[in-house]
């Protein structure tokens, strides 16, 4: 009995690690992000401790389960039988609860068929001419062998690093003849935060006192604008440096090109991005974030040799028995291993990575590039557990746990009240508000605990610290809630503070205009300065559409610009999920928000250019809060209509000049065939020059050697 039972406690351990090394590899096979094989150890006890458990039961059912001649004769198979089959019916139960897949009776009913099925099948295998030849693979000293050799690899993998991902490769550390160090750099996005609603902006509200100390130590941007009212397409820009009239990130394009979005055989367009420039000067680049949208399956994570995405299941959390212990451990009163369950919207959590890969994962002799998004102000503004000043800034009168759960609603219910399903609450407005303060004041405390970390590990003064957001918020203005329906400036005007005192003065402000696709040319112009390197000619980064803002923060040479441009894509294609939606004046954003929308601004006027036809203009002097309905801005005055006139001339002129440039330093698609698609051979590339559709290697060469147009300064003369 005892010998039976070491056997089967040994021959389940086996099976059972064996299947995890088998699940690990068929998750990586389809992940898009780092591969870290060390999970495979983290798991080991679990996945062991299980596998002996699954044998001790085998061993001791036996004998209820086979004949003795079949026990005697080749215990190792009559063994093997009920485990695999024990095995089998655990997997597609809890496969199926997960899943969702009916009720409890019938994913136990399946399970125990599964589990029959695979015993008998086994049982007959084993006892055919070739099933018997298993046996010696099955025996006591194989198993501990095998066990041995297991236990070997996944201890030897905990000690490598995670592998990059596919698109990432490291290149060779940078070094430079001075000696001196390339600066790290630490990019964050603060999802949906509006400056005015930041200390350092101006708020009244105590919200950010992290952030403003940041701001007292570096350069803040006075008027930094984002290039469109939502995440995808101003993330888009803040990466390529490049405007969503270029990059054509959007609802109707909902994917930044990578070159690998169709095929690779398939010539069009790679657009380089920051970490991609940065990867291939040596940086070591990671993404962290908890936002569905900063995912592979949008483009965005090109570039970065790790990823940590939070928006989707984690390796450890698509893993079958890590799911079930940690769902065991939260039922006995437990907090679980995984951290499924996140206090907050996934900021804490974003942190907590950042500083332990800051701290142990990645290589100590290179710079990072380390991007992070925290998405604690994003709606519904829900409170974290423990957070007590979580209702600080509601009006008088007003207690948090006494607000109805209408408050407290998901982006659904936003929906409704834009779409005109239900009426605006008593105070909506004002509530809604003082959540989404009290939000960023708790994101602030996360923000407070990076830099505390950074400065721990001796890495703050020789890191470029860059924060800023992706758009910001609207409070019922106009009939709306949320975000994505205007180029209104409560959308639109985003911090933008930048820290490093190796380079930059601190308390300095820059009332200059800027755009988020700034931030790219200015990372590369503060590492070249300090490391005195040539900048860059390669056609991507000439090709940028933002302006290094090095100068301007050392309080050197004139504004770069004098206007931004913006763009938003025409939502319809979100807006069909509205409740109440139709294409007629019944639906209230059929009018206003139904078209794609370019905005030109120049100091305080601001033009509108709607795809439908419709142009509008709007002076913010007489008109500060943007209450009048951007598609009445126009008035039927001469002045207005001659101001309008102006501006849509200027637009034009700007958008033909960026093109004709891009398309002068990156048109030849030749280039880009041999570059970006080396499954493209020489052959199909030869029929593409037959058919012109690439120009030949002369006439490639010779417009080559024509410069570019200059990246417009002015559109307005000047």
């Amino acid at each position: 009995m005892s010998a039976r039972l070491l056997h089967g406690i040994l021959l389940g351990t086996l099976v059972v690690l064996v299947s995890a090394f088998l699940e690990l590899r068929s998750i990586f096979a389809s992940w898009p992000y780092h591969r870290d094989w060390g999970l495979a150890w983290s798991w080991w006890g679990e996945h062991a401790a299980a596998g002996a458990l699954l044998g001790m039961a085998a061993a001791l059912a036996l004998p209820f389960l086979d004949r003795r001649g079949v026990r005697r004769g080749h215990p190792g198979l009559a063994l093997l039988a009920p485990i695999l089959g024990g095995w089998t019916g655990f997997v597609s139960f809890f496969t199926g609860y997960f899943a969702g897949l009916g009720g409890l009776a019938l994913q136990a009913l399946a399970a125990g068929l599964a589990a029959l099925f695979v015993h008998g099948a086994m049982l007959r295998f084993a006892r055919s001419r070739l099933g018997w030849t298993l046996t010696g693979f099955v025996t006591p000293w194989f198993c501990t062998v095998g066990l041995l050799a297991l236990t070997a690899i996944a201890g030897t993998l905990a000690l490598r690093s995670p592998s990059p991902a596919r698109e990432a490769p490291l290149a060779a550390a940078p070094t430079f003849e001075n000696g001196v160090q390339a600066p790290h750099v630490l990019l964050i996005v603060l999802d949906t935060v509006a400056a005015r609603h930041l200390g350092c902006y101006g708020a009244i509200r105590p919200t950010s006192p992290a952030l403003d100390a940041l701001a007292d130590e570096g350069v803040v941007f006075d008027r930094a604008y984002a290039t469109a009212p939502w995440t995808l397409p101003s993330h888009a820009s803040l990466f390529t440096g490049l405007h969503p009239t270029t990059h054509r990130t959007g609802w109707t394009h909902p994917r930044l090109d990578d070159g690998r979005a169709i095929g690779s055989k398939r010539i069009r367009y790679d657009y380089w991005t920051l970490s991609e420039e940065l990867g291939t000067r040596g940086y070591e680049t990671c993404g962290i974030s908890d936002k569905s949208w900063l995912t592979s399956e949008y483009g965005l994570t090109q570039g970065f040799q790790q990823y940590h995405d939070y928006s989707i299941e984690t390796v450890s959390e698509r893993m079958l028995l890590p799911r079930v212990v940690d769902r065991l451990l939260r039922r006995l009163g437990g907090e679980g291993r995984l951290g499924l369950h996140q206090p907050d919207q996934g900021g804490s959590r974003v942190i907590r990575s950042a500083l332990d890969w800051l701290a142990g994962e990645r290589d100590p002799d290179r710079p990072f590039f380390l991007f992070l998004n925290l998405n604690e102000a994003h709606a519904p503004y829900l409170p974290p557990q423990g957070f007590e000043d979580f209702g600080r800034f509601l009006p008088p009168g007003a207690q948090l746990e006494d607000l109805p759960e209408e408050y407290f609603a998901h982006a659904r219910d936003r929906r409704k009240f834009n779409s005109g399903a239900r009426a605006e609450l008593d105070a909506e407005a004002e509530i809604q508000r003082a959540l989404y303060d009290a939000s960023i004041l708790y994101q602030d405390g996360l923000l407070a605990q990076l830099f505390d970390g950074l400065r721990e590990q001796g890495l703050m003064e020789d890191t470029v610290v860059i924060l800023t957001a992706d758009h910001g918020e609207e409070f019922g203005e106009q009939g709306r809630y949320g975000h994505q329906f205007s180029l209104s400036d409560r959308l639109l005007h985003v911090p933008l503070v930048v820290r490093y005192p190796a380079m930059l003065p601190a308390r300095v402000r820059v009332n200059d205009p800027v755009s988020l696709v700034d931030v790219f040319p200015t990372v590369l112009g503060i590492l070249d300065a300090q490391t005195g390197a040539t900048p860059s000619e390669s056609p991507e980064v000439e090709a940028l559409e933002g302006f290094n803002l090095l100068p301007r923060m050392r309080g050197e040479g004139a504004a770069p610009r004098d206007w931004v441009l913006a763009h938003a894509d025409n939502p319809t294609g979100f807006l069909v999920g509205f409740e109440n939606f139709a294409l007629d004046d019944s639906f209230p954003l059929a009018e206003s928000s139904m078209h794609a929308i370019t905005m030109l601004r120049r100091g305080n006027q601001k033009y509108f250019r709607f795809s439908d036809g419709v142009e509008a203009w709007l002076d913010l002097e007489l008109d500060p809060r943007e209450a009048a309905a951007e598609r009445s801005a126009v008035a039927s005055g001469s002045q207005d209509t001659e101001q309008a006139s102006a501006f849509s001339s200027a637009l034009d002129q700007l958008l033909e000049r960026m093109l004709i440039r891009r398309e002068m330093l990156l048109g030849h698609v030749a280039r880009f065939a041999s570059a970006r698609s080396p499954d493209l051979s020489d052959v199909e590339i030869e029929n593409l020059r037959k058919g012109g559709y690439l120009p030949d290697e002369d006439e490639a060469q010779n417009a080559e050697a024509v410069p570019p147009p200059p990246l417009p300064k002015r559109v307005f003369g000047g």
